[in-house]
């Protein structure tokens, strides 16, 4: 008898393999990052097939494979278009490679470190408020189940404004310390905004907001140094000791941590937990792929897309523009031995539910093509880096939407304010980029 489980991870390896020959081994491309992590997914739920009683149906794996296939093929499709408008180097890359670092305004970083602290502050009195217990870590949880209503208005603007406001001080401090060689004491007062923004995140209880750091931070690193030093010369091994790190440090806290947001109950180890979060989205969506209602309670056949763009329908809801309110994603029981649930489901989950397989496939094509096109038109096949760094910063910032694939439909999360995030975040940026570059 045929294990599709096993013969997803085959396809998996083969199809990451074709994507390493497409992308000339580009491993932080869209294509290799959401291969990669369907593949630690995939081992995931083979550790706990017994445990999980997992029964992996050709369906899901049909479903899965064309997806992943289609991924790849867009990919393909927008590299050979847009390779062929690229030089071989970039125009403006030996200026680039003698830029030191951003001698950001010391008044202007002072400020904003002590703008930001103060967010920082209101923001945890406000959960401190919020929370109604005697218990600090009871509060977090509680604000946790529901932060907009909980923490007040200008509680929910800080919070917002620390965690959009992050990632550009985080963009600067990783350009000058990381990869201009600068000290960290005299960069200090960049990282001040980015530990404020971690310390309100954990009040929140919202621990994969880390993970989007994390995945920020890493692209930057990577992509700032291919413009420094080139495309080609960086290799894997300069990046395992800053990915070991961030990996390690996030492991820790997040497995330390889970007590907090979640009932601790329902796992007993680290490895449990971890495998848990990586694997059960494949494995949800194989259970419900049959019948997509158990999590998805209706089909709004007059709103296009209403899970894959629930957030979007819900804001709009609100201002009065539909008269239909999305419900939110159901919990399904996991399974076998293990008595917790989820309700994510990988990217294609909702696509599938909304569209069919068909609709799928365009959505999934739609969604990596413009991810795609991004990082070849912008970074990869720009002529003129310097150009770019606004660009590479807010996209840095929004590369968790494909380093989540394997998790659920990022696009879930967009909606109207997401424009005015996106402003946000340009907005910090254009005020510490307002200084002159010293050249040696």
């Amino acid at each position: 008898m045929i294990s599709y489980l096993y013969l997803l991870l085959f396809t998996e390896i083969i199809l990451l393999i074709l994507t390493m020959l497409i992308t000339s081994f580009d491993f932080v491309s869209p294509g290799f990052i959401t291969i990669f992590m369907f593949i630690l997914s995939t081992i995931c739920v083979i550790w706990n097939e017994d445990y999980w009683n997992v029964r992996f149906t050709q369906q899901t794996y049909n479903i899965v494979t064309l997806g992943l296939a289609v991924i790849v093929a867009v990919e393909l499709f927008i590299k050979n278009i847009l390779s062929q408008q690229r030089k071989n180097v970039w125009i403006d890359q030996k200026e680039f490679a003698r830029r030191e670092g951003y001698r950001i305004n010391i008044g202007t970083q002072a400020t904003m470190a002590l703008i930001f602290t103060i967010m920082m502050i209101i923001y945890v009195s406000a959960v401190v408020r919020a929370g109604g217990s005697s218990s600090l870590l009871n509060n977090i949880g509680v604000v946790h189940t529901d932060v907009e209503i909980d923490v007040g208005i200008v509680g929910s603007i800080c919070i917002r404004v620390l965690r959009l406001g992050a990632f550009p001080f985080l963009f600067f401090f990783i350009n000058n310390v990381v990869c201009c060689k600068k000290k960290i004491l005299n960069n200090i007062l960049l990282l001040v905004p980015v530990l404020d923004a971690m310390i309100a995140i954990f009040f929140s209880g919202v621990r994969s907001t880390f993970m989007y750091y994390i995945i920020a931070a890493l692209f930057y690193i990577v992509m700032l140094q291919r413009f420094r030093y080139g495309w080609k010369e960086i290799k894997w091994r300069k990046y395992i000791k800053h990915i070991i790190i961030f990996g390690v440090l996030f492991i820790v806290f997040f497995v330390g941590s889970r007590s907090i947001v979640k009932n601790h109950d329902f796992t007993s180890t680290g490895m449990e937990y971890i495998t848990f979060y990586l694997g059960s989205p494949l494995h949800l969506f194989n259970k419900i792929v049959n019948n997509t209602t158990l999590a998805f309670p209706t089909h709004y056949s007059n709103i296009p897309g209403a899970h894959t763009f629930k957030w979007f329908y819900q804001e709009i809801y609100k201002f009065g523009l539909i008269d239909t309110y999305v419900e939110d994603t159901q919990f399904v029981a996991v399974g076998g031995g293990y008595y917790g649930g989820g309700n994510v489901y990988t990217i294609f989950a909702t696509p599938y539910h909304d569209f069919g397989l068909f609709g799928m496939l365009i959505y999934v094509a739609l969604f990596y093509a413009v991810f795609n096109y991004i990082y070849y038109k912008k970074f990869k096949y720009n002529q003129k880096v310097s150009n770019s760094l606004e660009s590479l910063m807010l996209f840095g910032s929004y590369y968790y939407f494909v380093f989540m694939s394997f998790y659920g439909t990022m696009t879930a999360q967009l909606k109207l304010q997401t424009i005015l995030e996106m402003a946000v975040i340009i907005v910090i940026f254009r005020l510490l980029y307002t200084v002159k570059i010293k050249l040696r």
